[in-house]
């Protein structure tokens, strides 16, 4: 259907991570920033990294970054 921004994550390790976390629960993940370039800027608020899923798959994928929060 299209990618919906689900949540800007300020390390782009940690976005990876939950990028992980969504895929490991069937969920598909693309991320984007600066960080994801291939001059990766990871300094301020150049190192946010937004994490996109399907729209349909958005409400699932805010419970499993809830749950990541939680977890942190």
């Amino acid at each position: 259907m299209g990618l919906v921004l689900l949540t800007e994550v300020g390390d782009p390790n940690a976005a990876a991570l939950l990028a992980a976390r969504l895929r490991s629960e069937g969920i598909e993940a693309t991320l984007s920033g600066e960080a994801e370039g291939p001059y990766r800027v990871t300094v301020g608020a150049m190192a946010v990294t937004k994490v996109w899923v399907e729209q349909d798959d958005l409400e699932d994928a805010r419970l499993v970054v809830l749950d990541w929060e939680l977890a942190e």
